[in-house]
């Protein structure tokens, strides 16, 4: 296996991806520690509530964000690495074939003109259609 191949198979590892369990008990755990400091708020400094309930959901819309692209990306290389399999990480198969019937077209074009020229001296007429 070269380096190439080495790298891209620990980049897009399963390891890698995000664990939606230790994520949904980070949220948990945020939601419960903010409950507690607005318990605590509630009867320390009644007056600061507010400024604490937008402060946490600010925080929790974030981490809500952080998390749905987080699991989007662990899905994307979900994807990629079974492209990879797929291919075995080239696609010179499919760039040879292309290759392939890149020169056939030139080859037949070729042919065409050069039809076209012995046409043309002999004096006949061709329509293209």
């Amino acid at each position: 296996m070269s380096q190439q191949q080495q790298t891209l198979s620990w980049k897009y590892s399963k390891d890698n991806i995000m664990n939606r369990t230790v994520a949904i008990l980070t949220f948990v755990a945020l939601v419960a520690l903010g409950v507690i400091g607005y318990v605590v708020l509630s009867i320390v400094k009644p007056d600061s509530k507010d400024s604490f309930v937008s402060f946490l959901l600010i925080i929790l819309g974030q981490v809500t964000i952080a998390w749905g692209i987080l699991w989007n990306l662990g899905r994307t290389n979900e994807k990629l690495e079974t492209v990879r399999k797929q291919t075995n990480g080239t696609l010179s198969t499919l760039v040879e074939r292309t290759d392939s019937q890149s020169l056939m077209i030139r080859d037949k074009e070729t042919e065409i003109r050069v039809l076209k020229s012995l046409l043309s001296a002999n004096g006949i007429n061709h329509d293209e259609q």
